[in-house]
């Protein structure tokens, strides 16, 4: 049996929540998205540094990673102290495996046990990427384009938050 602090994602697959060691690796998976993929630069410009993602993880943020034989090939990280789900990133040819999904909901079920009834975050404006195809299937309503970013926002379900008040 796996600790309560790992999932089993697809077969050779493992969910655990993020460390600080993962960073670096987490922040180079970000440059390599096929969408809305980010330079080093550019994040670097935006705060988003090792020193930094450390920081928040030791604070209001938290994160997930999945690997496969003890690589990292994905995560996601929330933010507790606003309720905004920061990122899910895989590398390409991981895609299409559930991997996402199962980041996705590790963040959301975070959230919402922290307090959040509804998260937020933001994406590409285009309906056509596989984010936001990721997000509406997982109940993520749009609430429309803000300073050219899409606003996406999810409620928490009964069950949610009857999970919610029992931990």
């Amino acid at each position: 049996m796996q600790p309560a602090s790992q999932t089993t994602a697809p077969p050779n697959f493992v969910i655990r929540e993020m460390e600080p060691r993962d960073v670096g690796r987490c922040i180079w998976i970000r440059t390599r998205t096929r969408e809305m993929c980010w330079t080093l630069e550019a994040l670097t410009k935006v705060g988003v540094t090792e020193a930094a993602v450390i920081q928040h993880l030791a604070t209001t943020h938290k994160g997930w990673v999945c690997e496969q034989d003890g690589q990292i090939v994905g995560f996601s990280m929330v933010n507790g102290s606003n309720g905004e789900f920061r990122v899910i990133a895989l590398l390409p040819e991981y895609e299409r495996r559930g991997i996402g999904r199962q980041l996705l909901q590790r963040g959301q079920d975070w959230l919402h046990a922290k307090g959040w009834s509804e998260i937020w975050l933001w994406t590409s404006p285009h309906t056509s990427t596989r984010a936001y195809k990721l997000y509406t299937a997982a109940d993520w309503r749009d609430c429309g384009v803000t300073n050219g970013e899409l606003i996406m926002r999810h409620r928490a379900t009964p069950e949610t938050a009857r999970s919610t008040e029992a931990g």
